[in-house]
C-alpha cells in the first residue's frame, strides 16, 4: 500500500469514527514513508481525539522534527500543552503555527483560549474573531467568544455598579 492509498483510506476511517482502523491506516502510511510528517500529524490527531494525549504529543513532535514548517502540528502540540496547563508553551506553539499559516483557524482559537485563561479578554476576542473570519462555523471559537463576551459583560456590569 502506498502512502497516498493509506491517506485516502484513513480519511474514510476518521470520518466514520473508526479510531482503531484510522491508526492502522496511519501506521501503514508511516511504514510506506517513515518521514511522512503529515502522517505523524494525522496519527497524532486521531490519538488526541481518542484521549491518548501523551501519544499524540509524541506524533506531533515527530511531525515537527521532520517538517518544522508543518503549522498544523504546532497547533496540535499547542492544544495538548494548553490542556496540560503549560500556557506559555501553548501560546508559543500557537504563535508559531499562526506565523507559518495565518489562515489556521484552530491555532487562532487555541491562542484565544490561552489568552482568555490569562484574563486577557480583549486579545482573546481578537483571536476568536480571526478564527471566525477564516471559518465562520468554528465551534471552539464561537464558544470561546461567548465565554469571553460573558466575562467582559460581567466586568462592565461590575464597573457600572461600583461607579
Amino acid at each position: 500500500q502506498t502512502a497516498e492509498q493509506a491517506r485516502r483510506q484513513l480519511n474514510i476511517f476518521k470520518y466514520w469514527g473508526r479510531v482503531d482502523k484510522a491508526l492502522v491506516a496511519y501506521d501503514a502510511a508511516i511504514s510506506a514513508d517513515r518521514y511522512a510528517a503529515r502522517a505523524h500529524y494525522g496519527k497524532g490527531q486521531v490519538l488526541y481525539r481518542a484521549g491518548r494525549s501523551s501519544e499524540a504529543a509524541e506524533r506531533y513532535d515527530a511531525a515537527i522534527e521532520m517538517d518544522p514548517r508543518l503549522a498544523d502540528a504546532h497547533a496540535g502540540r499547542g492544544e495538548i500543552v494548553r490542556i496540560a496547563g503549560s500556557l506559555d508553551k501553548a501560546l508559543a506553539s500557537y504563535d508559531i503555527a499562526i506565523e507559518m499559516d495565518p489562515r489556521l483557524a484552530d491555532a487562532h482559537a487555541g491562542r484565544g483560549d490561552v489568552l482568555h485563561a490569562r484574563d486577557r479578554t480583549e486579545e482573546a476576542l481578537d483571536s476568536y474573531g480571526l478564527a471566525l473570519r477564516i471559518y465562520p462555523a468554528h465551534d471552539v471559537s464561537l464558544a470561546g467568544r461567548n465565554r469571553a463576551l460573558a466575562r467582559s459583560a460581567g466586568r462592565g456590569a461590575g464597573d457600572s455598579a461600583s461607579g
